[in-house]
């Protein structure tokens, strides 16, 4: 299913949502899943198009049922210097949004299965990077109506598209 004219959202002090904000960008309400343990966090995730991996706190693992140290931890460079992360992978659900700026977890947009994702010490909120998740999307991002669109380029919408362009 398309995310059409999702809204800006930011998060006020005390942890509510706003979507009267100029100040915000692309963020998803996300429900992030460990499908071997079963358990999941509701978090606001950041759309990144600068980061090359999705991207979670590493002391989200352990309420995912994940053990970090299952994995040998890796360097990587990053925006903010050099930096370590443990490799896993999770379940992605894109969640609708209610009026008040709030997850809407009855509403599932779209799922993305087994995304590789980087639990790292030094963050504090989810990533949404390309490597495994906005790599299937086109984006557009309205950032005058403070609103962006995700969907995946279907066969039919890729030969219009070819089509059109001769």
């Amino acid at each position: 299913m398309p995310i059409r004219d999702y809204p800006f959202i930011q998060m006020l002090p005390g942890g509510k949502p706003s979507l009267r904000t100029k100040t915000s960008g692309p963020k998803l309400w996300v429900r992030l899943e460990n499908p071997n343990a079963r358990k999941a966090l509701l978090c606001l995730a950041i759309v990144d198009t600068g980061a090359s991996h999705c991207a979670a706190p590493a002391d989200w693992a352990s309420a995912l049922g994940i053990d970090l140290k299952s994995v040998p931890a890796q360097r990587t460079h990053t925006a903010g210097g050099e930096n370590v992360y443990h490799p896993h992978r999770v379940r992605i659900s894109v969640l609708g949004i209610k009026p008040d700026g709030t997850a809407d977890e009855a509403a599932i947009l779209q799922t993305s299965h087994d995304v590789p994702i980087h639990f790292t010490p030094r963050l504090t909120v989810l990533l949404l990077g390309q490597t495994g998740f906005l790599e299937k999307f086109v984006l557009t991002i309205k950032y005058l109506e403070h609103k962006f669109s995700l969907y995946i380029p279907t066969d039919s919408h890729h030969k219009k598209t070819k089509k059109h362009k001769r």
